[in-house]
C-alpha cells in the first residue's frame, strides 16, 4: 500500500522550508523597512507633513517590491510552489493503491494550477497588498499627514513588523499562513472531486495521532472500523460524525458538510487526510 502519511510528510517538510526561508529574509525585510522610514524629512522629532514626504510615500509600494524581488522573496515562492507537483503525483500513487483508479495528470492539472495561482495570489499579490503592504502603507500615510512622532512610527513598525516567541510578524504570519491553507486545501480539494466524479462511498480518514489531536480525529482513526478496517468510515455516515464532532470534540470549522469534508477534515489545522475509497476494495 502507498504511504497514506506521505501527503502530510511532503507538506511539513514544505512548510519547515519556507520557515527557514522566511526566518532569513523577514529581519532583512524588517530592516529595509525602517530605514526607509528613517529618510523621511523631520522637524524636532516629528514627520514632515510637506509634498516631498507626501511624494515618498507613493513610492514606497515601488520600493517594496523591488526589496522582495531582489532579496529572493519571490524565488522563495517560485520553489514553495513546486510542492504542488509532488502532491499531484502522490495523490495518483493514493487513488491507485487504495481503489485501483488511475488518475491521470490532465485531471489533477486544473487543481494543481488552481492551487498555485492561489498561492501567488496570497503570497505576491491580493493577499501581500492587505496582509503586509496595506497596514504598513495605512500606518505611514497616518504619520505623515499628521505629522507624527519618527520614533513612535519606527516603535509601532517595530512591533508589527519583528516575530518574537509570543507572536509572528506580519511577513511571517502571511506566509506561514498562506502556505499552510494552500498545501491543505490541495488535498482536501482534489479528494472531494474525486468522490463525486468516481462516486466513492466510503471516506479513509488516515493520519498520525499526537498529544493534543482532537477528540473527532481520534475517533475517525482509532474507533470507528468498517470491512475490518479502522478509518473507513461509510460516506453515508459522514453526517453523523460531523454532528458527534460538533457535540464532542473541538476546533471543527463552521458550516462543515459530507461535501466539504474532505477540505475541513477535523477542523482547523487538521493533519489528516480524508481519502474518497470505495468500501468494497477492503472486503
Amino acid at each position: 500500500m502507498a504511504d497514506l502519511n506521505k501527503a502530510y510528510k511532503i507538506i511539513n517538510a514544505a512548510l519547515e522550508q519556507l520557515k527557514s526561508k522566511v526566518g532569513i529574509i523577514e529581519p532583512r525585510f524588517n530592516d529595509f523597512i525602517i530605514d526607509w522610514v528613517k529618510k523621511f524629512d523631520t522637524s524636532g522629532g516629528d514627520l514632515n507633513r510637506t509634498e516631498k514626504n507626501k511624494d515618498r510615500l507613493k513610492t514606497f509600494r515601488r520600493a517594496m517590491e523591488r526589496f522582495l524581488l531582489e532579496s529572493g522573496y519571490n524565488s522563495m515562492v517560485t520553489n514553495f510552489v513546486r510542492n504542488f507537483d509532488e502532491l499531484e503525483a502522490n495523490q495518483q500513487a493514493v487513488q491507485k493503491s487504495l481503489s485501483g483508479l488511475k488518475i491521470t495528470k490532465d485531471f489533477l492539472s486544473p487543481f494543481t494550477q488552481w492551487a498555485i495561482e492561489k498561492t501567488i495570489s496570497e503570497m505576491q499579490g491580493q493577499g501581500l497588498s492587505l496582509a503586509l503592504a496595506g497596514p504598513l502603507q495605512d500606518e505611514l500615510f497616518t504619520s505623515i499627514y499628521q505629522g507624527g512622532s519618527l520614533q513612535d512610527l519606527l516603535k509601532s513598525l517595530d512591533g508589527k513588523l519583528n516575530s518574537t516567541g509570543e507572536k509572528s510578524g506580519l511577513m511571517n504570519r502571511l506566509i506561514t499562513q498562506a502556505g499552510r491553507d494552500a498545501l491543505g486545501q490541495y488535498n482536501g480539494v482534489v479528494n472531494g472531486a474525486v468522490r463525486s466524479v468516481y462516486n466513492m462511498d466510503g471516506i479513509f480518514y488516515v493520519g498520525s495521532l499526537v498529544k493534543d489531536s482532537r477528540a473527532q480525529c481520534q475517533r475517525w482513526t482509532q474507533e470507528i472500523e468498517t470491512n475490518g478496517q479502522l478509518g473507513l468510515i461509510p460516506f453515508e455516515d459522514i453526517q453523523t460524525e460531523i454532528n458527534w464532532a460538533y457535540n464532542n470534540g473541538t476546533g471543527m470549522i463552521p458550516g462543515t458538510t459530507p461535501d466539504n469534508f474532505e477540505r475541513y477534515r477535523g477542523g482547523y489545522n487538521c493533519r489528516h487526510d480524508a481519502y474518497p475509497v470505495r468500501l468494497d476494495s477492503f472486503n
